[in-house]
């Protein structure tokens, strides 16, 4: 991200500077197609990657226009890293003679920035870089300087742009409307995304160091397809090391969300948030998660996470309270219904629902799981892989005694054991595929009832040899 904004101020000086630095040769031919391929070829070559522009309009004393501004990825990536509808700079040349920029307005309309990260966690915009800067710190010690010229070529109108100081820029306004932002892995999965971004801020760059405040509004935040934030309002403070959107205010699946969203750019890039979510409507969620969960209730809980790039480096903790949970086409519970011949397992209505889990490594586990009704529990914890979409989990399924009634088989009823409370429970293992889930609850009633088969011949022995 640091280079994708030191890229656009290169922009600005290189046009500044060429407008300036040759007005008197040039003046005429501003907005000729020679001097602006000339600017463009420029530009390229101090990014490092290849920049289009679809029409730049040039006015001496006030700034400059560009319009279908792209840029493309530096190799090995494709496509496009950068493009903008529009980019507007309005500008001060009187600062200038004192090595300082002043920008009125820097505007850009409907950026799409498309951040790409390949599998050992680098970014697309980190190859950004011109051979101009490369050759710069190769140059050996003790060289002798170049001989000054009494006025630099006319085709080459940003010449001393790569040898200049380093100037101060204050950038007065920048205004961005309609930006939209992705990020994905190697193989196109979707990180995260932004669409409909807006805000208006103040930046000024010194010394190398950016720093700017502004207030954002964003139409909608995905985190990975899987959670989505909308009609988010927050202010956005900008530095050459993060990007903080804090505190947020969003809508979320019918309830809301807030907390903080930080981007860090300093050594390596990394990301991390937290979120409290209240009133949201599981099904809704789940639905715009496109999972084949149904699941019904209503959400408050929280979630923090944190990562480098690709979903394997994502981590994550938090938990969720379910309120009038209900659920309905459950794998795991059709087959406990199945087994036990009890149809009311096979979608039950419980009074709360409650887990609290972490994610590492594309594993999410779930130390606490906790499904309560009156008459019905299932309670444990276990692991989900979700790359190979396999679970295993310790569970414990606790019955009252009108459902347990209704287990016709008396071996199965057996293979409960009464608790404290008036329920009984029996233990059992789910594991494998999430499509297709298995369970050794016959094998553990099995094992029951014949424990208890070989009790009760004991005690007749017993009886026959004392009576």
């Amino acid at each position: 991200m640091k280079k994708i904004l030191i890229g656009i101020v290169v922009l600005v000086v290189v046009v500044i500077l060429a407008v300036g630095g040759y007005a008197a040769h040039l003046v005429g031919k501003l907005n000729s197609p020679e001097f602006q391929e000339q600017v463009r070829a420029e530009v390229s070559r101090q990014m490092g990657a290849e920049v289009r522009l679809e029409e730049m309009d040039i006015e001496l004393l006030s700034g400059v226009t560009l319009r279908g501004v792209a840029v493309a990825n530096p190799a090995p990536f494709e496509g496009d890293l950068f493009t903008a509808r529009a980019f507007v700079l309005r500008y001060k040349l009187m600062p200038l003679l004192s090595g300082r920029v002043e920008v009125e307005q820097l505007a850009l309309e409907n950026p799409v920035l498309g951040l790409v990260v390949d599998e050992d966690g680098r970014f697309n915009y980190e190859s950004l870089g011109g051979e101009s800067q490369k050759a710069s710190t190769r140059e050996p010690a003790g060289a002798a300087p170049a001989e000054p010229t009494a006025a630099p070529p006319p085709d080459s109108p940003a010449a001393e742009a790569g040898g200049s100081a380093p100037l101060d820029i204050l950038l007065s306004e920048v205004r961005v409307s309609d930006a939209q932002v992705s990020m994905v892995d190697d193989e196109g999965t979707n990180l995260m995304a932004i669409e409909d971004a807006n805000f208006v801020a103040a930046l000024q760059v010194s010394g190398g160091a950016t720093r700017g405040r502004a207030k954002a509004s964003i139409g909608t935040v995905s985190l990975a397809d899987m959670l989505f934030l909308r009609g988010i309002e927050a202010p956005l403070e900008v530095s050459s090391e993060e990007v903080q959107l804090s505190p947020i205010e969003a809508q979320v699946a019918g309830g809301t969300a807030t907390g903080a969203l930080n981007a860090h750019m300093k050594d390596s890039f990394r990301y991390d948030g937290s979120l409290d979510l209240a009133g949201v409507a599981v099904k809704t969620l789940l639905q715009e998660a496109q999972t084949n969960l149904k699941v019904a209730g209503t959400l408050q809980g929280t979630l923090s996470f944190e990562g480098t790039g690709p979903m394997s480096t994502l981590k994550a903790n938090g938990h969720a309270e379910i309120v009038d949970c209900r659920i309905e086409d459950s794998k795991m519970l059709a087959l406990l219904s199945t087994l036990l011949k009890v149809p009311e397992l096979a979608s039950p209505e419980f009074q709360d629902c409650r887990i609290e889990y972490s994610l590492a490594n594309n594993v999410l586990s779930t130390p606490v799981l906790s499904l309560k009704a009156q008459a019905l529990e299932v309670t444990g914890n276990g692991k989900v892989n979700l790359v190979q979409s396999t679970l295993d989990y310790d569970l414990k399924l606790a019955l009252a005694e009108t459902l347990l009634a209704k287990i016709p088989v008396q071996e199965l009823r057996a293979a409960f054991k009464p608790r404290e409370d008036g329920l009984s429970e029996v233990a059992f293992k789910a594991y494998g595929p999430m499509d297709d889930p298995q369970t050794d609850l016959l094998s553990r009633v099995g094992k029951a009832a014949a424990t208890d088969a070989v009790k009760g011949q004991v005690n007749r022995l017993l009886k026959k040899k004392l009576f």
